[in-house]
C-alpha cells in the first residue's frame, strides 16, 4: 500500500500545485484586468477632459465672435446715428445764418480773431448786412462759394479766417459726437 499512498500524495501534491498556479493565474489576471480598467480609466478621462476643453474652445471662440459681431454693430448704429446728427446740424446752416444774432457772433469773432483790417468774403445775400456790422476800413466782398458765415483775411493776406457754420461744425465735432446717443 504504500505505493498507493504514494500516488495519493502526488496527487494531493499536483492537486495542491495546480490550485496553487491557478490561484497564481486567477490573481494576475485580476490584477491585469484592474491595471487594464484603471488605464482605461485615466484615458477615458484624459479623452474627456480634451474634449470639454474643445469645446470650451468652441465656446469662447463663438462668444468672442458674438462680442465683435454686437459691437460692430453697435459701432455701425452709433456711426449711422452720427451721419444723421451731423447731417440735420449742418442742413439749416443759411436759416441760422439769416438770424441777425447769429451773423453778428460770427462777425465778432471775425473782427476778434485779427479780421478788423482786411476783408471779409461772405455770400451775395449777406453782403449788405455784414457791411453794417463792419468797420468802414474792412472791405466786404461777395463770394459765392462761401455759405453759411463768413471768412476774412487780413490786411497782409497772410492768414485767413474761417468763420463758416460748416467750419466751426467741423472744430467742434469731435466733442460734440462724444455727446451724442444714437
Amino acid at each position: 500500500m504504500a505505493i498507493a499512498d504514494l500516488l495519493e500524495a502526488l496527487e494531493r501534491e499536483a492537486a495542491a500545485e495546480v490550485a496553487a498556479i491557478d490561484a497564481a493565474a486567477r490573481a494576475e489576471v485580476d490584477a491585469k484586468l484592474a491595471a487594464a480598467a484603471a488605464a482605461r480609466e485615466v484615458r477615458r478621462r484624459g479623452a474627456v477632459a480634451r474634449a470639454c476643453a474643445a469645446r470650451q474652445a468652441q465656446l469662447d471662440g463663438a462668444e468672442a465672435e458674438a462680442a465683435r459681431h454686437a459691437r460692430r454693430a453697435v459701432l455701425t448704429a452709433r456711426a449711422a446715428a452720427l451721419a444723421r446728427v451731423r447731417a440735420a446740424c449742418a442742413a439749416p446752416v443759411d436759416a441760422l445764418v439769416a438770424r441777425d444774432d447769429v451773423l453778428a457772433a460770427l462777425v465778432a469773432a471775425v473782427l476778434a480773431s485779427g479780421g478788423a483790417e482786411g476783408e471779409v468774403r461772405c455770400g451775395p445775400a449777406l453782403v449788405a448786412r455784414v457791411r453794417a456790422l463792419v468797420a468802414p476800413v474792412v472791405a466786404v466782398r461777395p463770394d459765392a462759394a462761401i455759405v453759411g458765415g463768413l471768412v476774412a483775411s487780413r490786411a497782409d493776406g497772410r492768414v485767413e479766417i474761417d468763420a463758416t457754420l460748416a467750419t466751426l461744425l467741423d472744430r467742434l465735432w469731435p466733442h460734440l459726437r462724444l455727446e451724442v446717443r444714437p
